[in-house]
């Protein structure tokens, strides 16, 4: 699990450097240590919808209009953070849908993308 959470935090950071991300419209919470990958989005008051890391495991990315997190309930199926596990520690929660659309990427797309093999939806439209 460590080297898969290793993997999807540098395909992201090769995303965000290799794309000018230091002068994105938005950072999103990329590269933030302290915050679970799955966490790295926030709520888009205009299109209302998340922007950023939008899908991880089988949840979905959740912030509220303030972009404090909004923690999903606790389910049958373990805890209710699917970053996290029980004991606190970050959980791998491989990243399945990757939505960027209109925030000034520049540069080119990395072929690393193609490590995050459970990714099924990228939207880097309009940038």
């Amino acid at each position: 699990d460590a080297d898969d959470i290793v993997l999807q935090r540098y395909v992201l950071a090769v995303l965000f450097y290799s794309t000018d991300g230091t002068n994105w419209d938005d950072a999103l919470g990329f590269l933030s240590a302290d915050t679970a990958e799955c966490e790295w989005n926030v709520y888009d008051n205009v299109a209302e919808s998340l922007v950023g890391v939008v899908e991880c495991g089988n949840t979905i990315g959740m912030k509220s209009d303030t972009d404090a997190t909004a923690t999903p309930p606790p389910t049958e199926e373990g805890p209710s953070d699917p970053c996290s596990r029980d004991d606190g520690a970050v959980a791998y929660s491989p990243i399945r849908s990757l939505v960027m659309p209109r925030n000034g990427l520049l540069g080119a797309i990395p072929s690393e993308l193609g490590l995050l093999t459970n990714l099924t939806v990228l939207d880097l439209s309009q940038n």
